[in-house]
């Protein structure tokens, strides 16, 4: 009987355990996934916002979906609630958002609206 209440113990503790994560900043996890979420704030704002891109260059497919790719893992590093690195903004779902509606329609066009709002820090 005692050895069945110490493997019963011993399950419930390793299922704690397993349950747990381990704390990870945002930096450790952009470092990680070798991507730099302020500078994926720059690229939105000066290459997707504007009617015409400043350089005057068209953006590639290719570039939007690097750039949607960035967005999707710093939403997931900042935007996911319960992680402990949780920030209101930027809100990088919403930036995920509207690159992957522009990936998905490849013609040209861009969404209608494509402000995301401004950080006060």
């Amino acid at each position: 009987m005692t050895i069945l209440i110490a493997v019963w113990f011993l399950a419930i503790s390793a299922a704690d355990v397993s349950n747990e994560r381990i704390p990870v900043s945002g930096t450790e996890l952009e470092q990680h996934w070798q991507i730099d979420c302020s500078r994926l704030i720059d690229d939105y704002n000066n290459r997707i916002v504007p009617e015409i891109v400043p350089e005057k260059r068209e953006i590639t497919i290719d570039e939007l979906r690097d750039l949607a790719a960035v967005a999707e893992k710093c939403r997931f590093i900042y935007n996911q609630k319960g992680t402990g690195r949780t920030v209101a903004c930027p809100d990088y779902q919403r930036i995920s958002d509207i690159l992957q509606d522009f990936v998905l329609r490849d013609n040209g066009t861009k969404p209608a609206d494509l402000t995301v709002e401004k950080c006060e820090y």
